[in-house]
């Protein structure tokens, strides 16, 4: 069985070793989860700060790319159509079996339920607006 997250990880890991892209892994889960995370050299502690400064970031450097996951609520990210329109999104959507019977493992409040999908359904709607 594959380990949860083990091919986006994969993923995010070649698009930051290109080297021309400013490369985030979860910021979001890392704020909603830790209560901050770190952009550009900054602590951001909100959301709304994160999406704030990744606007800027993109429109002042290069590209910004972020993976983060969709199994978690981002009802901030969906409430900022300007956020959700800035930039191209691509979801990573694969055969929820092997990850599903993974993350039972690590979470069980997950309770077998089908994992990521639903979130990534909300992001993509949101986006194609």
């Amino acid at each position: 069985m594959e380990r949860a997250g083990s091919r986006s990880t994969a993923f995010f890991r070649m698009v930051a070793e290109r080297g021309d892209v400013r490369a985030l892994h979860e910021p979001f889960a890392k704020v909603i989860d830790h209560g901050e995370t770190e952009l550009h050299g900054h602590p951001v502690t909100t959301t709304d700060e994160l999406i704030d400064r990744l606007l800027h970031l993109a429109e002042r450097t290069m590209v910004v790319f972020f993976k983060d996951a969709t199994d978690k609520r981002h009802q901030h990210v969906l409430e900022r159509p300007d956020f959700l329109r800035s930039g191209r999104h691509t979801l990573l959507i694969r055969d929820p079996r092997p990850a599903t019977g993974d993350v039972d493992g690590v979470d069980p409040a997950v309770g077998g339920c089908p994992v990521r999908v639903g979130g990534t359904r909300r992001v993509f709607r949101c986006a194609a607006r």
